[in-house]
């Protein structure tokens, strides 16, 4: 009875152990990581994405973002008008405009929701290059 109480107990303590050693929540506010800076704009992140995202890729991960499905993409997505759908993406200038629009740009590592890095801008400026990674969800 013992022997498998301190087994358990071993089992969770190295469960415990990798998962902390394999979360990482990171938020920089000041600075310069993988090529994008703190109070670059848009455009100029934008510009950047590439060199920001190689880290990821050279890895060998792959970098997704959410698009809402539309009337005219619909068929070949083989998804309904609305519904949110992961794409890679290729960041050619053709993009440029639409991620302009928005404040804050998710990329998903591998297709997970569970591994994201997130460009937080305000005023046209970058204020945040955010990372949050997990395992599993914890309930």
């Amino acid at each position: 009875m013992t022997r498998h109480i301190v087994l358990s107990s071993i089992g969770i303590l190295a469960l415990s152990i990798f998962y902390l050693a394999n979360y990482g929540e990171e938020s920089i506010k000041v600075g310069s990581v993988n090529g994008i800076s703190i109070g670059d704009s848009k455009s100029q992140a934008y510009e950047n994405l590439h060199t920001f995202l190689a880290k990821y890729r050279n890895r060998g991960d792959k970098i997704f973002i959410r698009i809402r499905v539309s009337g005219h993409t619909a068929e070949e997505l083989a998804t309904d008008p609305g519904f949110g759908v992961l794409i890679e993406p290729r960041f050619h200038k053709i993009g440029k405009n639409k991620f302009q629009e928005k404040d804050r740009w998710v990329f998903y590592l591998n297709a997970d929701s569970l591994d994201v890095i997130e460009l937080r801008f305000e005023n046209n400026k970058l204020v945040e290059v955010y990372r949050n990674k997990r395992l599993f969800e914890l309930p």
